[in-house]
């Protein structure tokens, strides 16, 4: 938390540290090739890896605060569980919404810290949404169709990317730049519910998605077919 205070601190004192317009980036995505793609991909190496050393932090700190939820008792089908998913709720969402809305301000001051500090508290928002949910329509199909998709998540993320690098990079259909927010948030929607009903599809015939299947195979453990 530190580290991105002191990010934001040095922002605000001249230091910019924001994907800023990335104009010539942007211009390579949408009208380069593969190929230049990789190479830009190769000669920034570290600087695009960059990230890793940020995001691991905050999934350490993540993955102990989902630990610590479960150990509360957050996610059980008591009262108790009820109470502290209210409680997540109210806090994720009354306190992470009006946080991440500073990513709307010009300059991009805030890109970094909303990215990896205030979105993970509107996360918790989610969490609590969710479980509420689950607790008023605790046998809504949905929730099976989500159970399915979550089964795959890894093949989910990867697809997500092919589909969307294919729909908007100029290596595919180049729509990138070229449609207004309502269209891309409907490409968006459509790309979300074709994984929902392709990952039931795909778990009728195999045990785990195509992704999960392959680490497996890394791993030394090969998961049988249904």
């Amino acid at each position: 938390m530190l580290f991105y205070l002191g990010i934001l601190y040095l922002q605000f004192n001249g230091l910019q540290i924001s994907g800023g317009d990335a104009k010539e980036v942007i211009a390579l995505y949408q009208n380069g090739t593969w190929g230049e793609q990789v190479i830009y991909r190769m000669e920034n190496f570290i600087v695009l890896r960059l990230e890793l050393i940020l995001a691991f932090s905050s999934n350490i700190l993540l993955f102990l605060a989902g630990v610590l939820l479960m150990r509360m008792g957050a996610f059980s089908p008591d009262e108790k569980g009820s109470m502290i998913c209210g409680k997540m709720l109210k806090f994720g969402l009354f306190i992470g919404i009006p946080l991440n809305l500073l990513l709307f301000i010009p300059g991009g001051y805030f890109d970094v810290i909303v990215r990896y500090v205030f979105a993970p508290v509107m996360a918790v928002g989610y969490m609590g949404l969710l479980a509420r949910l689950v607790e008023k329509q605790e046998k809504w199909v949905l929730w099976r169709w989500f159970e399915n998709t979550g089964k795959m998540s890894l093949s989910c993320y990867v697809l997500q990317n092919i589909l969307c690098s294919f729909i908007f990079y100029g290596r595919g259909m180049g729509l990138g730049g070229k449609m207004d927010s309502i269209t891309i948030i409907g490409i968006w929607i459509t790309v979300m519910f074709f994984q929902i009903i392709f990952s039931p599809l795909w778990l009728r015939f195999f045990a785990l998605g195509p992704m999960e299947t392959a680490r497996k195979r890394v791993a030394g453990t090969i998961p049988s077919t249904k």
